[in-house]
């Protein structure tokens, strides 16, 4: 009897243990999921697919929120903890344009595929017969392309804020009608006045205007040059144009690391063409196939970059972007070359529109997506206007 009891006591104590140990392991798991799910949002994370509310209080209090975490608006994919982004590749309707999904992937893979085949066929024989300083120099050039690619595509354009020209009562009111029109400002040309028509007297010069037009989807006055990107679905400054090869715009913080991926593409396609020509000479035809396919390729893949660098820097005398320069309206009796001249942009020097358009600072960032979310921060919050929730 006494052993009976003593084995039933153990046995009361041993199922008593077993709820503390389930809670162990419970909670256990439950860490090792939060912590996965943590990871996974810092790899990658997108805003307009995440359960945090915009104007979410309880969240925006919290130490842990920053700004590219309400971008719900934006169609951005944030990585690394919001130091990097790229397109949400969003499936258009059927009257628009554009591939359906990101090219940026095959971007990269048409750059490092030929550098793999580089220096698995081509690099020991130009390091042994010709000289080590030919593979430096096409594996620098290469690091410095693939550096301008990834800037250029996964660094901030220029984005501008959202909500920062509101009026009150705007979602009982609506916008006024001086928002529905364009504002005009006195621009960086100057002009003779049309206006002096007395030949005696020498034309006073007068700025060139340029026009404001207010965002009716960022609720802001877009500065001179900036635009709304309907794939970013954000106002960029300086906006040049939405690159699919990038996914991801070309506006006034990475157009010097766009013009960058130019011309070192066009300076990689010409070394490698070269190169492996001159090893099919030196070699024959069946001796060196590997040699004579990364030649062609090369001359194939210089074609597209070498004719966008050639329309850049013409639009870069003109000291015009490529928005700009589709968007020039063509008057009667002028000729196009005319028109592009008469852009209040076009500082009248080619050599000054030059090195303005390509060589101008990038400055900082309009809008910081790692600082910290605070409460009185209304440019991420979820706008209604007129009664319609935009």
């Amino acid at each position: 009897m006494f052993t009976s009891c003593e084995n039933t006591g153990k046995c009361a104590s041993s199922k008593s243990e077993n709820p503390s140990d389930d809670a162990t392991v419970s909670s256990s798991f439950g860490y090792w999921r939060v912590l996965l799910k943590k990871c996974s949002e810092w790899l990658v994370f997108i805003p307009s697919k995440s359960s945090f509310l915009p104007n979410s209080a309880s969240r925006a209090s919290s130490d842990k929120s920053h700004n590219y975490e309400f971008m719900k608006q934006s169609n951005y994919i944030f990585l690394c903890g919001g130091h990097l982004r790229t397109t949400r590749i969003v499936r258009p309707n059927f009257t628009s344009h554009g591939p359906k999904f990101s090219v940026l992937p095959f971007t990269i893979l048409a750059v490092t595929f030929p550098m793999v085949l580089y220096l698995v066929f081509e690099a020991a024989w130009l390091w042994n017969h010709v000289s080590p300083a030919v593979v430096i120099v096409f594996c620098y050039c290469w690091c410095v392309l693939m550096n301008c690619l990834l800037r250029a595509a996964l660094m901030d354009p220029g984005v501008l804020p959202k909500n920062d020209h509101l009026v009150d009562n705007v979602a009982k009111n609506g916008l006024p009608e001086e928002y529905h029109s364009w504002i005009q400002m006195p621009g960086p040309r100057m002009v003779h006045d049309a206006t002096k028509t007395d030949a005696k007297k020498t034309p006073d010069l007068v700025s060139a205007p340029v026009y404001a037009k207010y965002c009716n989807s960022c609720f802001i006055w877009r500065p001179a040059r900036a635009s709304h990107c309907s794939r970013c679905n954000v106002c960029i400054a300086n906006l040049d144009h939405h690159c699919p090869w990038l996914s991801n715009c070309v506006g006034q913080c990475n157009h010097c690391y766009f013009i960058g991926f130019l011309v070192f593409a066009c300076i990689e396609c010409s070394f490698l063409a070269a190169s492996s020509f001159y090893i099919v000479a030196i070699k024959s035809a069946n001796r060196a196939r590997m040699s004579l396919f990364l030649g062609i390729f090369a001359c194939l893949g210089l074609l597209y970059p070498l004719l966008l660098l050639i329309s850049h820097l013409l639009l870069g005398f003109f000291g015009i972007t490529t928005r700009e320069y589709l968007n020039t309206e063509r008057h009667s009796g002028n000729s196009h070359l005319k028109d592009l001249c008469l852009s209040p942009f076009n500082l009248g020097s080619p050599t000054t529109n030059f090195y303005h358009q390509w060589f101008r600072p990038r400055g900082a960032s309009n809008f910081r997506v790692l600082s910290r979310r605070t409460l009185d921060d209304g440019r991420l919050d979820q706008v209604v206007i007129g009664g319609l929730d935009v």
